[in-house]
């Protein structure tokens, strides 16, 4: 799963935990007493990989993923259209 503009990732936390199954989460965000904070709240059965930056330079370099999920920052991404494009490219066949 990658979670993108995520902060603390509190709705990703909760998805996690409600599912209650082994996940890989990669989340993107520019703040990194966010991310911080992001991991203390995840579910034990989460790995987390933290990517410092910004959401509107993603690419192929984070890997392919099953699930991308963007709760609040929508509104973050200035080139919307090459952003979707790239999540397009990234998502798992």
């Amino acid at each position: 799963m990658l979670a993108l503009c995520a902060g603390e990732a509190a709705i990703e936390g909760g998805i996690l935990e409600a599912a209650g199954v082994p996940v890989e989460l990669c989340i993107v965000d520019v703040n990194a007493s966010l991310l911080e904070r992001a991991v203390m709240r995840m579910p034990l059965t989460v790995n987390v990989d933290r990517v410092l930056g910004d959401a509107n330079d993603i690419g192929p370099q984070l890997g392919q993923f099953d699930v991308v999920n963007i709760t609040s920052g929508l509104h973050h991404l200035v080139e919307l259209e090459r952003v979707l494009g790239a999540i397009a490219e990234i998502l798992s066949p």
